[in-house]
């Protein structure tokens, strides 16, 4: 027998492509949703809305059970990260940026300032 064809299903591996999968669609369908916000036909909308919440949803529920069966591995990761954190007290604050700075100004869009 093929070594291929004697291993075990791989969950982890599954798993990671259904993330990864997830994950290119729920920017993809969120950016064409954005653009197509004064589409005049309305099922486009409803189709990549659709599309765009039910990948969200897979992802979610694949990263909780990427994260049950990787808890071990990632609490010690935690664990020792935690004393390395002054370490890498410039990157915290850039990747904190990184991530405030989209978010902030997606927020206020919504609000449309000035108008």
């Amino acid at each position: 027998m093929n070594k291929l064809q004697s291993r075990r299903f791989n969950l982890r591996a599954l798993l990671s492509l259904v993330m990864f999968g997830s994950f290119i669609f729920l920017p993809s369908f969120g950016l064409a949703l954005h653009l197509s916000a004064n589409a005049p036909f309305q099922p486009t909308q409803h189709l990549l809305m659709t599309i765009h919440n039910l990948a969200g949803i897979i992802f979610m529920f694949s990263l909780i059970l990427h994260l049950v069966l990787n808890w071990r591995p990632l609490w010690n990761y935690i664990k020792m990260a935690v004393g390395k954190v002054g370490m890498y007290r410039k990157e915290l604050v850039v990747a904190a940026l990184l991530l405030a700075i989209p978010l902030g100004l997606g927020i206020l869009h919504v609000f449309e300032l000035g108008g």
